[in-house]
Formats: C-alpha cells, structure tokens, sequence
C-alpha cells in the first residue's frame, strides 16, 4: 500500500512525543451475563469514566466474548459505520432495518471484517455457530451523520500471514474528511518495524492491540491496550513479540 512503507535506518524520531493518550486494558469497562463478556474501551450504557470519552467520530471499540450457540441482538443508536471483526471463531450476522422486513444474513469467518452502515434504531444480531467453543470479536462504531439508508457488505477477506510484517487496509471510506476513515490490520514478528504514513492531511490515529506488545511513538502497548494519536503525519510502530496483532484506524 503506498500509504505504508518500512522504516528506514536513518529515520530520526521526533525531539517530542506525539499528542496522544492512552487506553489501558485494565481500565476497560466490563459487562457480564450468562451469554457474553463485553470489555468496553470507551463509555457505554452503565459504565462511565470521565476519562473514557469517544475519540473523534469512533464511539465504540468493544471486545466481546460470545458463549457457545450464543446470540447477541442490538441495535444501532445513531447513524454509524459497524464493524465486526472475528478474532478466535466464525459469527454468523444478520443485519434489517426497523422501517423493513428485508433481512441481510452472512457467515463472517478469521480473517474477514464485516462492514455495514446503520441508521439510528437498525437492529442487529451476531451468533456463535459453535456448540463446543466461545468466540471472541471486536465491534467497532464509527459514526456519520451522513448514512441515510442501511448497506450490509459482503464480509471483507485479509491474510495475516501472507502480509505478515506490514499493516493490510481492510477498508476506506472516501468521503468528506469528517466521514473519512479507514481500517487497517497486521500481523508482526518480533522486533519488525514500519512507518504509518497518514492518508488524510489533518486525520488521527486509534490504535488497538489485539495480542502480543508493540511500542508506538514511544509508548509500550500490551494486549487490549489502546492509543490516540493526533496533530502527526506518521506514526511508528515496533512489535516487541512474535504474532503480535493490531488495527489502525484512521479518522
């Protein structure tokens, strides 16, 4: 992708830190019962942290656990982008409006992202097909005034292990700058090191480590760890252990 290149031996790090703030794991909002576990980044429902606002236009970036045959139902409050990412197992997602009967069901599987655009009361559901296993996946929110009817995309397919070392877009939404966004995921030994160069002029970053630790601009990252960026046109990233997985999202 030519937004993103390795970086050279001779790059020189900023004097200065980035702006930027951190999201810790351990600071998550929880959310249990009988069918799931919901580890909330940012403020939702019952769980509020003055610390824990939304980060530009990403409202939610939520970690769930799904028991075995187990089914979520949900709904879309305000006009959003929804993503669902499978981390450990398939879902199974079916997405209608509240003004209509028609219905859009797929299989999203490992490595495929389930995109779509929601209007505020759409209803949703993600299920577990397993009998025998849980399944973890990430929800992401993002949202857009802008998205005036529901569209349910065919699940988007990537391949860690071919692109491994490197950061792969999943998706991008070319719109005006405060609907754009774009969605990006890599798998990294460690030690690898790349520059992430951004897209849009005057965009920021939201970083999210899905498993191993990485150091970015300066800051270590663990599992479930989370990081803003703004005010920068790169950012760099080194992986300090193997298989070490994360997203980027820019905004």
């Amino acid at each position: 992708m030519g937004a993103l290149e390795k970086r050279s031996e001779d790059r020189h790090k900023p004097a200065e830190p980035l702006p930027g703030k951190i999201f810790l794991n351990e600071q998550r909002g929880i959310l249990e019962t009988a069918m799931f576990r919901r580890l909330m980044t940012f403020n939702e429902g019952d769980f509020y942290d003055i610390n824990k606002a939304s980060f530009k236009s990403l409202i939610r970036l939520n970690q769930e656990t799904l028991i075995q045959n187990g089914k979520l139902d949900l709904a879309a409050d305000e006009a959003v982008h929804l993503i669902v990412l499978p981390i450990t197992g398939d879902l199974y997602f079916t997405g209608r409006d509240d003004h209509s009967s028609d219905i859009s069901a797929s299989e999203i599987n490992v490595s495929e992202a389930k995109v779509c655009c929601l209007t505020p009361g759409s209803r949703y559901s993600i299920a577990n097909p397993y009998e025998l296993e849980n399944v973890d996946f990430l929800q992401i929110m993002i949202r857009d005034i802008t998205v005036s009817k529901n569209s349910f995309l065919n699940p988007i397919a990537f391949d860690l292990t071919g692109n491994r070392n490197r950061l792969t877009e999943v998706y991008k939404l070319n719109k005006p700058a405060a609907s754009h966004f774009s969605l990006s995921i890599g798998q990294f030994d460690g030690r690898s090191e790349i520059c992430y160069q951004l897209q849009q002029k005057g965009a920021a970053l939201f970083l999210f480590v899905i498993s191993g630790a990485f150091e970015i601009e300066g800051r270590l990252l663990e599992t479930g760890d989370a990081l803003a960026l703004w005010d920068l046109e790169q950012a760099e990233i080194e992986a300090l252990s193997n298989y070490a997985t994360l997203i980027v999202l820019e905004l």
